[in-house]
């Protein structure tokens, strides 16, 4: 039970932290439509409407089915997030990814798309820190998913030797 709640206060702080960021770049950059660098021009903040989905993809199609294909899959995630089996890796994993659709999912409710807001300068799209959470989670699920299979194999291999 403490660890559940630990997870949702933990999912619900990414969230805030990435609502409080668009809350500032909505009112103190939006409004004017300037630009703030932070670190010279290698990294900026912007205020950017984003249609679609992470950076920009998808935003041809309607706003129903987008919402709808970020609702299942969403849904999907918190099952495996409270889902017994998994590792607090595991379960660090979809939290990561989780907080980065609901805090997306919160402005396609509330204004209709999602605000972009980071800008680097070695990457043409601009995108959010939900962005990065999504992106972050999905890397690191990769690489559970590789070191697990290696490690799967290594015992199996193990396993055959042994039995000789």
């Amino acid at each position: 039970m403490k660890r559940s709640l630990l997870s949702i206060f933990f999912l619900l702080s990414l969230v805030f932290l990435d609502q409080t960021a668009k809350y500032f770049v909505i009112n103190y950059i939006g409004k004017s439509l300037q630009k703030f660098s932070v670190l010279g021009n290698f990294i900026g903040l912007t205020y950017a409407e984003n249609p679609g989905i992470a950076f920009g993809l998808l935003s041809t199609l309607g706003k129903k089915t987008i919402n709808l294909f970020i609702l299942i899959v969403f849904l999907i995630i918190l099952l495996f997030i409270f889902k017994k089996t998994h590792s607090s890796k595991s379960k660090f994993i979809y939290i990561f990814i989780s907080a980065g659709a609901i805090s997306n999912f919160l402005d396609r409710i509330i204004r209709g798309f999602v605000v972009d807001y980071i800008k680097l300068a070695f990457f043409p799209p601009i995108f959010n820190l939900a962005d990065v959470y999504i992106v972050m989670g999905t890397v690191f699920l990769i690489l559970e998913i590789i070191f697990s299979y290696n490690s799967l194999k290594i015992e199996n291999k193990i396993c055959l030797d042994i039995k000789k």
